[in-house]
């Protein structure tokens, strides 16, 4: 496959010459781009217009991101994927078609992303995690990578940092998602309203938030915590970040998730009988046990009705939770192209049962001494 196959049209070379207006941008993206412009302004439009991002993987999560960041207007797309079309992968990839099945999902979501916006570059790279070396990374300002257990991505998140790319993962696992931001020293502008003399007024401040990396997050020292302070730290969790941890922990001992893909999917209903069959419950369920121990963690921090619910979708994926997920994803992308307004900080757990979307410092932890006792303060 070429690289250079599916570049975008580009406006009139003379034209572009002649008008340009302020901010680097033609009068035709103006023209295209002018609710946006209106919306964040003629800057953050302009560095919009500057990223180069690089989305790794072609599945349902990452059509919805492609698709809303490509409609933003950014300068270049390249999706990464080594993975051959399935039926499987047509109830969320909104791509991919039929036609598409036995063939490489990255190329055969090109055409359709390059329908949206033929003035953002868009190209297709086979390939997966391997691929992405130092130099390789560096080519882009923001990375993305999805549907791969976080273990397997620190590596990348540590490079994204040395080369101060902005890094992004997220995953879909059944009812439930989340996503993982690690922007290092980020620097935006944050309009605060504010009323005078009984008038409303905008003011622009400038901010900088400071991210962990995605190894740091995950090391949070729970069992430090004692008495009335752990249920108060423990609070601002949600539910679900425990469930998803604890199912990191097995696919990192077992090269797999815990649910039986041979069973067809399984109504709610049924679920709580039926994964009394499923292979791997008892080990997952052992290793919770585990993990919460060395944490000190009650088990009732995760309940049996979200733990059930965890197992038995956790190896497949929900159009609608891709979409909720790989929206508010493709917002976070752009807002950090734009430097403009605050972003999530680190992560954004999704719970598609409850309807209930949380943003959470899931683990930057640091410990400090507070009247000769341990305090917990959230990044």
């Amino acid at each position: 496959m070429s690289d250079g196959s599916n570049k975008r049209k580009r406006l009139d070379s003379n034209s572009e010459k002649a008008d340009k207006p302020q901010g680097g941008l033609t009068s035709g993206e103006a023209t295209q781009y002018d609710r946006q412009i209106r919306l964040w302004g003629l800057d953050a439009q302009r560095r919009i217009r500057s990223a180069r991002v690089l989305v790794v993987g072609a599945s349902g999560v990452s059509a919805e991101i492609c698709k809303n960041i490509v409609l933003a207007g950014i300068d270049s797309l390249t999706l990464m994927d080594d993975k051959h079309t399935t039926t499987e992968d047509l109830s969320a990839q909104f791509f991919l078609t039929t036609e598409s099945i036995g063939k490489n999902r990255a190329a055969e979501s090109i055409p359709g992303l390059q329908k949206l916006n033929p003035n953002v570059e868009v190209t297709a790279k086979e390939g997966n995690l391997s691929n992405l070396d130092e130099e390789f990374i560096s080519q882009f300002t923001i990375v993305c990578v999805t549907g791969q257990p976080m273990h397997k991505l620190f590596a990348i998140d540590e490079i994204c940092k040395r080369r101060n790319v902005k890094f992004f993962a997220a995953s879909v696992l059944g009812f439930f998602g989340y996503f993982f931001s690690n922007l290092g020293d980020h620097s935006f502008a944050q309009e605060i309203k504010q009323t005078k003399n009984g008038e409303e007024f905008s003011k622009t401040e400038q901010h900088v938030s400071n991210f962990c990396s995605l190894r740091e997050a995950l090391q949070a020292p729970f069992e430090k915590v004692k008495g009335k302070s752990k249920k108060k730290v423990l609070r601002q969790f949600p539910e679900i970040s425990f469930g998803i941890v604890v199912l990191e922990e097995y696919f990192k001992s077992n090269q797999t998730y815990p649910a039986n893909n041979q069973m067809v999917w399984l109504t709610p209903y049924l679920v709580n009988y039926s994964l009394t069959f499923y292979k791997g419950r008892e080990a997952f369920m052992n290793l919770r046990k585990t993990f919460f121990g060395l944490l000190d963690l009650d088990e009732d921090v995760l309940s049996e009705q979200v733990l059930n619910s965890l197992i038995a979708g956790c190896d497949c994926e929900i159009g609608s939770v891709s979409a909720i997920i790989g929206g508010i994803l493709a917002g976070e992308i752009i807002k950090t192209a734009s430097q403009k307004d605050k972003p999530y900080n680190n992560f954004f757990f999704f719970n598609g049962q409850a309807l209930s979307g949380e943003s959470t410092a899931r683990l930057k932890a640091q410990w400090v001494t507070c009247n000769s006792r341990s305090c917990y303060s959230i990044h």
